[in-house]
């Protein structure tokens, strides 16, 4: 029987910043508004919801607008930082899947 932990398969790990990058497919734009209201959120309460880096690709595939918003704050690319992100190991290559978890659960 499958138990609801059972598909809360990530686990938080840190990469440096370098090592990732934004996922150019990211569908997501947010407007100048959002972005400012965002910032003011991550300043005062830190990031929230979390981030996700396929491990495959380096990719994140989580969070982008809210990395986006980290590299103003930290100074990013002149100054490299520790990015706390939830890592899942997913191989989307022909799957026509993004952020689904590839395995059989039956």
């Amino acid at each position: 029987m499958t138990k609801p932990r059972d598909y809360f398969t990530g686990k938080q790990e840190e990469f440096k910043r370098s090592e990732v990058q934004i996922a150019p497919y990211n569908p997501r734009k947010i407007s100048p508004q959002q972005k400012a209201t965002l910032k003011r959120s991550i300043r005062k309460y830190g990031v929230v919801g979390g981030i996700t880096v396929n491990k495959q690709t380096m990719t994140i595939v989580g969070g982008n607008q809210k990395v986006t918003i980290m590299d103003e704050i930290m100074g990013y690319p002149e100054k490299d930082y520790a990015l706390l992100a939830e890592a899942i190991d997913v191989d989307y290559k022909g799957s026509g899947l993004h952020g689904c978890r590839l395995q059989d659960r039956s």
